[in-house]
């Protein structure tokens, strides 16, 4: 169960990330040096 959790939450964050990429993708590339 927790690793089952943590996947989701692993997700849930990447998620967020490629969220912001769109969102903000100049500054995100800035910020990570991508």
């Amino acid at each position: 169960l927790d690793k089952s959790l943590n996947y989701l939450k692993e997700m849930g964050e990447t998620a967020w990330a490629i969220g912001n990429i769109e969102a903000h993708p100049v500054d995100t590339i800035k910020l990570h040096g991508i």
